[in-house]
């Protein structure tokens, strides 16, 4: 199995929409992914607390597949680089790390 984690940080406003505004569009479009692709095994997304570090990232994506392969049939999947065009238009910084578990 492997877990995909990526986190973003999001822009302070963006698209006519205010930071907060896009961390909350950014999980409601990545929820909708899970019944469209049957590879992501687990999926959750949350909101860094608005009283932690300004430092921090803003939103975080973990999800679990059963392998390399499916992570890839993942990331190409129309839906997926639906939801991702939109992330890109509204955050300044991205990391990401792949792990077995």
């Amino acid at each position: 199995m492997l877990r995909h984690i990526v986190m973003w940080k999001v822009k302070e406003e963006a698209l006519g929409k205010t930071k907060l505004e896009l961390c909350a569009e950014i999980c409601r479009l990545l929820q909708t992914l899970p019944p469209h692709i049957t590879e992501i095994k687990q999926l959750s997304v949350a909101i860094n607390h608005p009283l932690c570090p300004a430092d921090n990232y803003d939103v975080v994506l973990d999800t679990v597949f059963n392998s390399v392969e499916d992570l890839q049939t993942y990331q190409v999947h129309p839906k997926h680089v639906e939801v991702a065009s939109f992330i890109k238009q509204v955050v300044f910084q991205r990391a990401c790390i792949d792990v077995e578990c």
